[in-house]
């Protein structure tokens, strides 16, 4: 069974280089990405507070993103970040009417 991705369907921009972020699966959680930006490259602009002001949930991609960079982040990995620094966790009652019945249709 392939795994599911997680989409991005809150953000909040936070002191230094966090990310308070949420998730199509009720996570919210607050995202430090100054090792990120620390590591220089296509992560270089983001230095500049302004630009990371400016970051944006991309809907096609369900991820966070930069307009003027061409440059998102992986929702994997934001997720996993997010489950360090947990703010709520609320899970959304479709989602897991959905995961009962895939339980039950692999139990067939």
């Amino acid at each position: 069974m392939a795994k599911r991705i997680p989409h991005v369907t809150g953000l909040a921009v936070q002191p230094g280089y966090w990310l308070r972020l949420t998730f199509d699966d009720g996570l919210t959680g607050d995202v430090d990405l100054s090792r990120l930006i620390e590591r220089g490259g296509v992560f270089a602009p983001l230095h500049d507070r302004k630009m990371f002001a400016q970051a944006v949930i991309d809907p096609a991609a369900h991820t966070v993103a930069w307009p003027d960079r061409q440059l998102d982040l992986d929702p994997e990995g934001l997720h996993e970040m997010a489950l360090e620094h947990p703010v709520a966790v609320k899970r959304r009652r479709r989602l897991r009417l959905n995961s009962l019945v895939k339980q039950a249709r692999a139990a067939l």
